[in-house]
């Protein structure tokens, strides 16, 4: 997501996020809070998300390998 925003010269960015995609887009609130102004989050699990927590290294390791997909080869969905 910090990538697209660079890449379209966006420095920061309202953003809202559903199931997994809250997940992504509290990660990215935590990782960079000087890249968003706000943030909604729907329907994910009540659990609490800081580095401090183990299931943030969950949420973590989901962004790296989805950060790792070779998206140019990618034409469709």
């Amino acid at each position: 997501v910090i990538a697209l925003m660079d890449s379209e010269g966006i420095q920061r960015a309202e953003l809202i996020g559903h199931s997994l995609g809250g997940k992504i887009a509290s990660a990215l609130a935590l990782s960079y809070p000087e890249r968003v102004n706000s943030l909604a989050v729907l329907d994910i699990a009540p659990v609490s998300y800081t580095p401090e927590d183990a299931s943030w290294w969950q949420v973590d390791s989901v962004i790296e390998a989805m950060a790792k997909l070779p998206l140019h080869l990618i034409s469709s969905r």
